[in-house]
């Protein structure tokens, strides 16, 4: 029944208690029940509902082949106290620069052309490392999925991470950071206009890596690049330039789905996960219906109202009393 309920508050951009107002009686008992859960617990919960849809995605032939997949990271204002999830970041409005806690939350999902499909989410702890965030994300890929390449941006641009999908048997694309040795292969593509070289970071240090570098000059002192484990015999910068495109739908997809996100100003670390997984798990269904119905041309409000509609059976409506506004809120007549 809460279950429901959260669906119905996603439809609507609510809180649960505002809706259990209009529809039951309370919504005490949910926060009592997750507040004897852990976090990573409600986080397997919520990962199990991600990978439900992906079950029903896979009933169509058309994903059979080797996907791209994204990890990113995003973050969202907490006003609780400092904790293991919370973390301090530094917002500029204008000349001012004032610091905001977070909780940040890190994904992993099937991108292509103007398509996006979460896969696991989870909670980032404070010090926990790049390289074994990545590895909870990787473990997470079902096993029938075929894995082309993990895409990320320049904050996973560490050897450590490298190592980590290189061990996992799988490629990766990352754009360089400009770094002192790099500027030095700049030089030498300037001079021989050679782009492809065998980069190691860390040199006789615990974390050294080698991995193959592709710079591009975009002009005096400016150049981009990426690194990859790819084989690049057959490829040039702007074929791995096409292939990093598709990590763009991902802000794409973290905007569209704010439409699906529910209201709180709980400081439950378990229920902010759960609000977060299912605003992906109802996008996930929305990608679902609008592929395998094209011509319809489903929109946002189109998704809400259906569902609204398929659950508006379910849910078993207990009105509270006339005079009863709130939980704690009551007439008094």
């Amino acid at each position: 029944m809460y279950f429901l309920l959260l669906v119905k508050c996603t439809l609507s951009n609510r809180s649960l208690e505002a809706v259990c107002n209009r529809t039951f009686n309370s919504s005490d008992r949910l926060f009592y029940y997750l507040g004897r859960m852990s976090v990573d617990g409600i986080t397997l919960c919520c990962n199990r509902l991600l990978l439900r849809s992906f079950r029903l995605l896979w009933g169509d032939r058309w994903h059979h082949r080797p996907v791209l997949l994204a990890i990113d990271t995003t973050d969202q204002v907490f006003y609780g106290k400092k904790n293991d999830y919370v973390s301090s970041t530094v917002k500029n409005r204008g000349r001012k620069t004032n610091e905001v806690k977070v909780l940040s939350f890190a994904t992993i999902s099937i991108v292509a052309r103007k398509f996006k499909f979460t896969l696991a989410v989870f909670p980032m702890r404070n010090g926990e490392s790049k390289a074994s965030l990545v590895e909870k994300l990787l473990s997470s890929i079902p096993g029938e999925l075929k894995v082309h390449t993990v895409l990320m941006d320049k904050g996973f641009y560490h050897s450590e991470v490298m190592q980590t999908i290189d061990r996992m048997g799988l490629n990766y694309l990352i754009p360089c950071k400009q770094y002192p040795g790099l500027d030095s292969l700049y030089t030498f593509l300037e001079v021989t206009g050679e782009k492809h070289w065998q980069y190691t970071m860390h040199p006789g240090k615990a974390k050294e890596y080698t991995f193959d570098v592709y710079l591009e000059d975009k002009g005096v002192q400016w150049y981009t690049g990426f690194a990859t484990n790819m084989d690049m015999n057959w490829r040039d910068f702007e074929t791995l330039s096409q292939i990093y495109r598709s990590r763009w739908n991902i802000e794409n997809g973290y905007k569209e789905a704010k439409e699906f996100m529910i209201r709180t100003n709980s400081r439950n670390h378990g229920y902010r996960v759960l609000v977060f997984a299912l605003s992906h798990l109802m996008m996930n269904l929305y990608t679902i219906t609008k592929r395998t119905n094209k011509r319809a041309m489903i929109t946002l409000e189109n998704m809400k109202d259906i569902i609204g509609h398929l659950i508006e059976q379910l849910i078993p409506v207990i009105k509270p009393t006339p005079s009863r506004i709130t939980k704690h809120l009551i007439i008094a007549c």
